[in-house]
């Protein structure tokens, strides 16, 4: 009798552990039934709605800019901080937008030249950014105030390179605005 009683146990324990083995193999065969299986990511689902038909601007390369001067000085003094200003004129075919997912904005970085007229980044400023007020359209331009933030060494060759980015996608290689800048 008492090895029946022992045994009785470890059977229901074995049954119970064998339904929720059960349990969890149809929960997996009924979200693939609902089409859980074939989901697409956050990020394809997005791009998906937003496509080529979208009037917004919704690939790095889409972004055409021109920029003009307005306040950019020629020196900046090691470590120092002043707001550059220049205006951008969208010369694309689609709206900037100002929210969202990916909105354009302003960023930059210092380079300092590597001989051969190659150019190498030093400091990358993932902080700083410029906004627009409204979304553009094309055609239209916007005044960009950008904080920047010299390097701390004397560098009084480097440049800092301004350029359009989608947040969360990327930054625009070819449509730059390059200022030399003497920080000394």
């Amino acid at each position: 009798m008492k090895v029946l009683a022992e045994a009785r146990p470890r059977r229901i324990a074995m049954k119970r552990g064998r339904l929720a083995g059960l349990a969890i193999g149809l929960g997996v065969v009924f979200a693939a039934a609902c089409g859980r299986a074939a989901e697409r990511p956050v990020a394809e689902r997005a791009e998906r709605s937003t496509g080529p038909s979208s009037p917004y601007v919704t690939d790095i390369g889409e972004i055409q800019v021109d920029y003009r001067s307005v306040s950019i000085p020629d020196h900046m003094t090691p470590g120092g901080g002043v707001y550059f200003q220049f205006q951008v004129r969208n010369t694309g075919t689609k709206i900037w937008p100002v929210r969202g997912a990916n909105p354009v904005r302003f960023g930059s970085h210092w380079e300092v030249p590597r001989g051969e007229g190659k150019w190498e980044r030093i400091v990358w400023d993932d902080g700083s950014r410029g906004w627009l007020k409204t979304d553009m359209k094309p055609g239209e331009t916007a005044l960009i105030v950008l904080p920047v933030h010299a390097p701390q060494k004397n560098c009084p060759t480097c440049r800092l390179v301004i350029a359009p980015l989608l947040e969360m996608k990327g930054w625009s290689e070819s449509s730059v605005f390059v200022a030399p800048v003497n920080v000394s």
